[in-house]
Parts: C-alpha cells; structure tokens; sequence
C-alpha cells in the first residue's frame, strides 16, 4: 500500500475484479449525485463527512470515486488517511470512464 497521501490508480475492469473479490467502492460525491447515478454497492461519502470516519466496514479493499477523478485527486490526503490500514485505490477516470468500458459498472437512478 502506499504512503498517506499517494493513493495508485486502479482502471475499471481492475476495479471491477476487486469488488468481485469483495472491496468497497467508496463514491465522495454529493447524496444528490450519488442517488442519480453510482457504482452498485458502493458506500455514500460526500465532502462534508470526509473528515470523519469511514463507516465500520469488513472490506480490506477501498476503491474511490467521483465523477471524472478529479475529486478524488483533490482530496487524495483526507481518503488515505480515512482508508489508513486497507488497500486503497482512486478509479482512474472515475464513473465517466466506467460508462465507455465497463457495462453495468454503474447503476443509473430513474430522476
């Protein structure tokens, strides 16, 4: 695992492999974002609880997300310290790349 504050990329299909196995998506976006569109299963962490813990989860894995990877970027320090003692990863490209390369990666919400 790397240090705090450098997470490593992980593509899609990697990704996907992953939650097979049993790791946890974790999308930072809003609730509203989240409920329109998100990875299946995934745990809802928006900004303002970022600074807290993550919620107690079994998973050994943490996969996270936003909308085109950049919030994850951003907030690359905050995620490795909440992630501190698990596999954590960024989806590179976040969600946006997931609808070219990967089907039924995310679950899309009727508005």
């Amino acid at each position: 695992m790397s240090t705090v504050g450098q997470l490593p990329r992980i593509t899609p299909s990697e990704a996907m492999a992953k939650i097979r196995e049993g790791a946890l998506a974790v999308d930072i976006r809003s609730q509203a974002e989240y409920r329109g569109e998100h990875i299946g299963g995934a745990l809802s962490l928006p900004p303002e609880q970022q600074r807290d813990r993550l919620p107690d989860n079994s998973a050994s894995c943490l996969i996270f997300y936003c909308l085109s990877g950049k919030r994850t970027t951003q907030a690359e320090t905050i995620l490795s310290a909440l992630g501190q003692g698990q596999e954590c990863y960024i989806l590179e490209g976040g969600l946006q790349v997931t609808d070219n390369s990967t089907s039924s990666f995310a679950e899309k919400r009727e508005k």
